[in-house]
């Protein structure tokens, strides 16, 4: 383990106690609570999310957040509604991100995310599961599959980092970076409306998108981030993971761009399974009830490819 860096609340006191009840207020819109379950390991405290169902669990799905967000983020409108009935659902909030778990930051390079994750799994008694990674939460997942890789029943990268670099467009940018150097109301409506969403086709409730900027002003206002923001992956880290890969993106995505990808991922991974490009969504895909679909439909039909690259 890299010497670990710290993420901090600016008042260790109110900015926890904003997120949970932040959390029980998405919960509540949910009309759905979680199980809490406090894990310790080796950055920290660990909270995690968990879900499950009333019957018979016809699979383990653990859902990896990106950078600055927390695990909720893949609830907002209750989107996860439709996999509730048949599946067990764990959420981590990640260490040193704004979340409920310490503030102890893995590091990109090594394999600190990937000892973080399967500690994750041991200490949650989950022996096989498919991981689902939007953003960073996809870098965490390949780390995972290159650290234990027999936990990894197969991954579904959701407009993934660790693949190709962040876009250096100017939009993208300038949007990213304006409410990180003035954290005006504005200037994050901007940002979710020119990068995260897609205000034409891809939406979200009103409520859900207030979840978002009372989130972010915390997170870009009270918290001091000490962590890596995502980079791509070496190319011989990316050729090792063996595990059937399932690409599911956002055809509007700002920060990591559909083509290049796609491109890297076909000449690096050794079983692209499926590829889904869906049209209208922004860098956010988790918001997206067209993306948790295409997911359902990749697990009820695992041998099904979805525009498949080889």
């Amino acid at each position: 383990m890299t010497q670990t860096r710290i993420s901090t609340f600016k008042d260790p006191v109110a900015g926890p106690a904003f997120l949970r009840d932040w959390n029980q207020r998405v919960m509540q819109a949910n009309g759905a609570s979680y199980t809490a379950h406090t894990l310790e390991t080796r950055f920290g405290k660990t909270h995690v999310w968990a879900h499950t169902p009333p019957g018979p669990v016809r699979e383990t799905l653990v859902f990896l957040p990106g950078a600055r967000t927390c695990g909720l983020f893949w609830d907002l409108d209750h989107v996860l509604a439709p996999l509730k009935a048949d599946y067990q659902i764990w959420i981590p909030d990640v260490n040193g991100q704004p979340g409920l778990s310490a503030g102890n930051c893995p590091a990109i390079k090594g394999s600190d995310y990937g000892l973080w994750a399967e500690e994750v799994f041991n200490q949650l008694k989950i022996e096989k599961a498919t991981v689902i990674g939007a953003s960073q939460g996809g870098l965490i997942g390949l780390k995972l599959c290159l650290q234990a890789p027999e936990r990894v029943k197969q991954l579904v990268l959701m407009n993934p980092g660790g693949i190709q670099p962040f876009s250096t467009r100017f939009k993208n940018l300038y949007y990213n970076f304006m409410p990180m150097l003035f954290p005006s109301d504005k200037n994050i409506r901007a940002f979710f409306d020119q990068v995260i969403l897609h205000p034409q086709t891809h939406q979200i409730s009103a409520q859900a998108y207030q979840f978002m900027l009372e989130y972010m002003r915390l997170a870009l206002t009270e918290f001091k981030f000490a962590g890596d923001y995502p980079s791509p992956l070496p190319a011989e880290e990316l050729k090792a993971v063996t595990h059937p890969i399932h690409l599911v993106l956002g055809d509007q995505d700002l920060l990591f761009p559909t083509a290049g990808t796609v491109a890297i991922a076909q000449s690096h991974f050794q079983q692209l399974s499926s590829t889904q490009i869906l049209p209208g969504i922004g860098h956010g895909i988790e918001t997206s009830p067209a993306a948790i679909t295409a997911l359902q439909k990749l697990l009820m039909s695992p041998h099904q490819t979805l525009q498949a690259q080889k």
